[in-house]
């Protein structure tokens, strides 16, 4: 093909991980073979046969070309592209922009699709599917861009940052052609069939965070809907205007253009503040980056020495807490002697009641008399030494966690090497889930339920402070949780809801929550199930679980507005902020 001047397509290459040195090797041969030609012998030289034809057969036609399309991978050659030509395909910024390169795909077909009636269906209804086909259409590459956009604005948008394409677009209005061609009356079309495999499979397909799942399914119930097909005005509470009934290219660019040229928080669900935070993080990745390029090991060190000052501080709060060791008032020689002579006293292998049947009694007196009263006399005694162990074992634990905290504050500051001991009491610190679960664990034992049917029932506290909470006596189980952070909503304390967030005001510290261990309770409506993570990043790796190596629990909260509200902004609690 590249001797006969051919053009040559080779799609997705990515896919083709194994087969990237055979493509590497092609390119190379081609361009020796080019350089090859342009270096041909002159005239006056008179080459063998034998070599013109190799020449013939390796020579490259200059009408040829090829053409590869990847999407950004490690493992691509990278002699092949400094050989190449680079064309990138970035998807526009923007509902606006988006928007425009959507309806770019318009065809004649599409719009007039239902604009004959079909057998059987007067003109009227005809002229309502089309109407329907035009504004479900649009939504639906609304909703597109709308996905897109709000990975604009990171951890409250996504958690982890999707990559939606055309395709999925493509896929989804395939699928609700397919589906709403068979109903006569647009009252009469079902739209959960359509939300369910567009949410779940052809976008949801390449979700991987649950939380993104369910954030997902609340913007394509918003977007696709009956209330979208038959109300004008049914996307105005998010400052949009009504959806066209256009049955032309033009009138739907000319809506287009009608939106701002940048996007409101509001569109995608978010709240104002969603932008100046975008705007912070910017900055601060600008300046980080000129940063970095000026001194690497410093920007790596300061980043460093801050997990190690919150280790020191968490290790000299811990030996705060350590309790005192007990102390043992010497045994006097008179009180070890009668211990010692009631214990011999104590007969062995006897017993008085042997032989006589269960509840049947009879008058103790002489030597079994005196028996019994010498073992009721020695239990005291024998008490004491059981307690005088246990003290013994406590006070061993309370020094070794106290050598062990003290051995792990020389580590962090470089006095010491660092031990497996101190590295798996290290990483226990910051094991919240596994603190979680051992709650769950102590209470199925106490009640012998099963762990599977527990869970946790929460309770917000009135104040910030857990010194300030007032004792409950009648507390026997669970436990406090104190020092998180509200993102993307604040605690209002006089309804004792959530509310939304105060103008410039990124997060607020929570009050105390009381995580109490119980049979797993139901979700009321009336609560919303905030997610809790370690860092505002939100993003981890994948567990076993299903659930991100950032994500700890999901803490019920209550709220008097509809819990998609707290979905679309992205509301979480997280243990540690960014300032």
């Amino acid at each position: 093909m590249f001797r006969d001047g051919s053009w040559v397509l080779l799609q997705n290459c990515h896919l083709a991980k194994s087969w990237m040195p055979v493509l590497e090797r092609f390119v190379f041969s081609l361009s020796e073979a080019e350089s090859a030609s342009c270096s041909s012998p002159s005239p006056r030289s008179s080459p063998s046969a034998s070599l013109q034809n190799r020449e013939r057969d390796t020579a490259v036609s200059p009408k040829f070309r090829l053409f590869m399309t990847s999407m950004p991978a490690p493992y691509f050659p990278v002699s092949v592209l400094k050989n190449s030509l680079k064309v990138t395909v970035e998807p526009p910024s923007g509902i606006r922009a988006t928007l425009k390169r959507s309806i770019m795909n318009y065809t004649r077909e599409d719009l007039d699709l239902f604009g004959r009636a079909p057998e059987g269906v007067s003109e009227s209804e005809s002229g309502r599917k089309a109407d329907a086909w035009t504004r479900i259409r649009f939504a639906l590459q609304f909703f597109h861009a709308v996905v897109q956009g709000r990975r604009t604005f990171g951890s409250l948008g996504w958690n982890v940052g999707h990559y939606f394409t055309e395709s999925d677009l493509d896929a989804s209005l395939v699928l609700f052609k397919s589906l709403f061609e068979r109903q006569e009356k647009v009252e009469d079309f079902d739209f959960l069939p359509l939300q369910y495999l567009v949410g779940n499979i052809n976008y949801g397909g390449c979700v991987t965070d649950e939380w993104d799942r369910r954030c997902l399914a609340n913007l394509l119930s918003l977007y696709v809907s009956p209330e979208v097909v038959l109300e004008e005005d049914a996307l105005s509470h998010l400052g949009l205007q009504r959806i066209p009934y256009a049955g032309s290219l033009e009138a739907l660019n000319e809506y287009v253009e009608t939106l701002p040229v940048e996007d409101k928080p509001e569109v995608f669900g978010l709240h104002p503040n969603a932008t100046l935070r975008l705007h912070q993080e910017r900055g601060a990745f600008l300046i980080q980056s000129v940063l970095a390029i000026a001194s690497r090991d410093s920007a790596t060190a300061s980043s460093g020495g801050a997990r190690e000052d919150q280790a020191m501080e968490f290790a000299q709060l811990m030996k705060q807490k350590l309790p005192p060791l007990l102390k043992f008032r010497p045994l006097s020689e008179e009180s070890f002697a009668a211990n010692q002579r009631g214990a011999r006293s104590l007969p062995s292998g006897r017993s008085p009641a042997r032989g006589r049947r269960h509840g049947e009694g009879s008058p103790l007196s002489g030597t079994a008399a005196q028996e019994t009263e010498t073992a009721q006399a020695s239990k005291p005694e024998s008490m004491a030494t059981f307690l005088f162990q246990e003290a013994e074992r406590f006070n061993a634990l309370i020094s070794l966690m106290g050598e062990t905290l003290q051995q792990l504050e020389l580590a962090v500051k470089g006095l010491t090497s660092f031990t497996v001991e101190l590295d798996e009491m290290h990483t226990s610190f910051l094991n919240n889930q596994g603190f979680l679960t051992a709650v769950l664990q102590t209470y199925a034992r106490k009640t012998l339920v099963p762990i599977d049917a527990l869970g946790f029932t929460f309770r917000v506290m009135s104040t910030c402070n857990p010194e300030e909470l007032v004792a409950d006596d009648t507390l026997e189980d669970g436990c406090y949780v104190y020092g998180l952070y509200i993102d993307g909503a604040r605690w209002n304390y006089n309804r004792e809801v959530i509310d939304d967030q105060l103008p410039g005001a990124m997060h607020d510290i929570f009050p105390v929550i009381l995580f109490q261990p119980g049979v797993h309770p139901a979700l009321q409506d009336t609560d919303y199930s905030c997610p809790v993570y370690k860092t505002m990043r939100r993003a981890g790796v994948l567990s076993s679980t299903g659930h991100s190596t950032n994500f700890i629990a999901a803490v019920d909260l209550p709220t008097d507005q509809h819990p998609s509200k707290w979905i679309l902004r992205g509301t979480a609690l997280v243990c540690s902020v960014e300032d």
